[in-house]
């Protein structure tokens, strides 16, 4: 591990970017899932008592992300209109409209919205607290495990506001022994696949033209900002 050099990765960018850009009909941008996943891998090893040294340093340099853009991104509009974005519940089946509802009120990642547990719900307070994270097989896209924290490893609470609250009591009447989910079908976590194929299906019926999972939580921050006129209230 300490023998590997920044010039090994270097190498390593130059070969693969050469084998997509000449790869028909190709649709990769960049090489970031591999640097990203690399760099977990010296992460590991530097904290294993056992394996590594706190001398480690990470082979991975600013150059090599940089490097490893294969073509430029596409421009998309991923912000979705509340207008669109209520055409697009509207599609759904209840299941996932509930799910989609309660992830653009609570500008969630989808994440976190499948991953949201009845216990840190308090109606009493009208308050969520957005915890718990689900992670998917990057394979298949089924369900892995709940991870205890987002992404960016900060809890947050969302206030319940009216259309929040039917959601989650529309929820809580499916609400099964054994299975703290609140989003769940038949006391099983969701698979990102299924959210995925509802949520295509919504997007064409629907007929607008953001797609993905992460539409709401964009269009929820652009709405923010532009009620409340902050980018730190946004951010927030």
């Amino acid at each position: 591990m300490e023998d590997f050099a920044p010039s090994i990765i270097d190498d390593w960018i130059k070969d693969t970017k050469h084998y997509y850009i000449n790869l028909p009909g190709n649709k990769r941008y960049n090489l970031k899932n591999e640097l990203n996943l690399l760099g977990t891998i010296f992460r590991w090893y530097k904290n294993d008592p056992e394996l590594g040294d706190y001398k480690f340093v990470s082979s991975i340099l600013d150059r090599h992300k940089k490097a490893s853009i294969i073509k430029e991104l596409p421009m998309r509009d991923k912000k979705i209109s509340p207008e669109d974005a209520f055409k697009f519940f509207n599609c759904l089946p209840t299941l996932y409209k509930d799910l989609a509802l309660f992830q653009y009120l609570t500008s969630s990642r989808i994440g976190e919205a499948t991953g949201v547990q009845i216990a840190n719900i308090d109606l009493e307070k009208r308050e969520v607290m957005i915890k718990e994270c689900c992670v998917w097989d990057q394979s298949n896209k089924v369900f892995l495990y709940l991870k205890a924290f987002p992404k960016n490893k900060q809890i947050r609470f969302c206030y319940i506001n009216d259309l929040l609250l039917e959601v989650i009591e529309r929820r809580l009447k499916y609400k099964t022994p054994g299975c703290d989910f609140l989003f769940h079908y038949q006391g099983k976590p969701l698979n990102y696949c299924t959210i995925q194929s509802n949520y295509r299906s919504a997007q064409r019926k629907s007929g607008i033209k953001q797609s993905g999972t992460h539409m709401l939580r964009y269009g929820m921050a652009t709405l923010t900002r532009y009620l409340t006129r902050s980018l730190d209230a946004t951010m927030a």
